[in-house]
């Protein structure tokens, strides 16, 4: 299991997390993970996520997305 987050100047955020059963049945097999790489601007985070899925081995399956976060309302 890991988890890493990293917050670099000028807004962007680089985080992610994953687990890998090593004792499974036949072999070590990854459970599930994702990486994000994020920019703010402003109000606005946009982004890559890649999910990283079991598909019965110890390498995950790569599935490709999109982050966009709008962040309004009031004051902190």
């Amino acid at each position: 299991q890991y988890v890493f987050g990293f917050d670099f100047p000028r807004g962007l955020n680089v985080n992610g997390f994953g687990e890998m059963n090593v004792s499974a049945e036949g072999g070590p097999q990854w459970s599930y993970g994702e990486t994000e790489i994020v920019k703010k601007f402003g109000s606005v985070e946009a982004g890559y996520n890649m999910r990283l899925r079991n598909d019965g081995n110890a390498s995950p399956k790569i599935e490709n997305g999109l982050v966009l976060t709008l962040k309004f309302g009031g004051k902190k």
